[in-house]
């Protein structure tokens, strides 16, 4: 039995919409704690973004197989996964510019308000990267056993 199997025990019959919340604050805020504390180091925004993204996909993805999905890793699915979560960089580089760069607001501000703007974009793309499908990412009752 892994460490993570009293979890997952427990999330039994929790809708993957629930989950998803879960896994994506989390990775939300560990996201957000990484490039607050690489720009407070000394390294601009821009360049943390990169220092980030690349530990951010691997957590990511495996939380997102384990606990929202329960599907079992695959490159295939890691390699759309990636694609998916990396467009979204623009979006978040565009995002900071405006609040950092034009509205003049501090990093612990501007991050968060980044990373909500982007949510729906990744919940959508992790639905189809891992599942192929936008649409059971409408269905918020479903759980990771149920036919889609």
């Amino acid at each position: 039995m892994n460490s993570a199997q009293p979890l997952l025990d427990r999330l039994r019959g929790t809708p993957s919409s629930l989950r998803y919340l879960a896994v994506g604050a989390t990775c939300a805020v560990v996201n957000n704690l990484l490039l607050i504390g690489i720009v407070f180091a000394g390294l601009d925004y821009l360049r943390g973004l990169f220092v980030v993204s690349i530990p951010m996909l691997a957590i990511g993805f495996a939380l997102h197989c384990l606990i929202t999905f329960e599907a079992k890793p695959r490159l295939g699915a890691f390699l759309r996964y990636s694609v998916a979560i990396l467009i979204n960089y623009p979006l978040w580089i565009g995002s900071l510019f405006l609040s950092c760069d034009v509205a003049h607001l501090p990093i612990y501000v501007a991050t968060p308000l980044a990373t909500l703007f982007l949510f729906l974009w990744n919940y959508l793309a992790t639905h189809w990267a891992i599942l192929r499908s936008v649409g059971a990412a409408w269905n918020w009752t479903v759980r990771p056993t149920d036919p889609s």
